[in-house]
């Protein structure tokens, strides 16, 4: 009966929200289901599924796009409002649908949800969209959000690497980590370093279910991505320079004799001690 749950929670969080007659006349709610053709002019609207159907059709049908259509014009609302200086935040609306019914909230269009929105509403309703998601799901919505705001994309990150089971494959962090750093803007490295150092200090004691993967593996997950890709390399560098959070020396000498970039940011890690500069660098 957890569809029944979320579902009847749905509707607890729409009355709640205080903009239930703007979201039932929404023109959202008029529009059919997407189809090309002659199928598209003869599709039923969400508003004409949810007004024919009993609620236990509805719960045992399966068909919950119309709801996934209802719950879009909520946020949209809420959106709307919060812009506008009215009733409640967006946030706390998205929080409770994250929390209450996330099968119907991870369903939803984001993109049309935050379109014209201000930032806080975006990274509201983007945050918890892809915490509604499940770590192996997580992929798009974390990317996502971390271009619009890094830390809360590295918090969510560490938080969908922690919930992954303790059989999970390495790949499955490795893609949430590639997510998170390929998303990011290079604007304020030292900033954007102290963010990365945070979810290394989070993430240092994860363990996959491959046995044979040196701890720390995240820390190995996020040089390799940041030495592999240029535009990340002056980010690299910060980190090094300023950063703690990872044994540099140890892991950059394991890829010195792979990678040039590898060598010369271990070079540069001992000159800045005062050490002499290694034979092989």
């Amino acid at each position: 009966m957890e569809r029944l749950r979320q579902l009847l929670s749905f509707v607890e969080i729409l009355y709640k929200s205080g903009c239930v007659q703007s979201v039932l006349q929404h023109s959202l709610l008029q529009e059919p289901k997407s189809t090309s053709g002659v199928e598209a002019l003869q599709a039923p609207t969400a508003a004409s599924i949810l007004l024919s159907t009993k609620l236990r059709d509805l719960v045992w049908s399966h068909r919950m796009w119309p709801v996934v259509q209802l719950c879009n014009a909520l946020i949209l609302e809420v959106v709307r409002r919060q812009d506008a200086g009215e009733a409640r935040s967006a946030e706390t609306t998205c929080r409770e649908l994250q929390e209450q019914c996330p099968a119907i909230f991870s369903e939803i269009d984001v993109r049309r949800c935050t379109k014209d929105a201000s930032r806080p509403a975006v990274i509201s309703v983007l945050q918890r969209y892809a915490a509604a998601k499940s770590p192996s799901e997580a992929v798009e919505g974390l990317r996502n959000l971390a271009a619009e705001d890094a830390a809360a994309g590295a918090q969510l990150c560490a938080d969908k690497i922690a919930a992954l089971p303790s059989d999970a494959v390495l790949d499955h962090a490795r893609d949430l980590v590639a997510a998170l750093l390929d998303a990011i803007r290079l604007e304020e490295l030292p900033e954007l370093s102290k963010v990365l150092e945070l979810f290394l200090q989070r993430t240092g004691s994860w363990r996959s279910g491959d046995k044979s993967q040196a701890a720390p593996v995240v820390h190995a997950m996020v040089v390799d991505h940041l030495l592999s890709t240029p535009r990340l390399h002056g980010l690299l560098d910060v980190m090094v320079s300023t950063s703690n959070a990872v044994a540099w020396a140890e892991i950059l000498q394991q890829r010195a004799n792979k990678s040039r970039m590898a060598a010369e940011l271990l070079w540069r890690y001992h000159q800045q001690r005062g050490q002499v500069r290694p034979e092989w660098a």
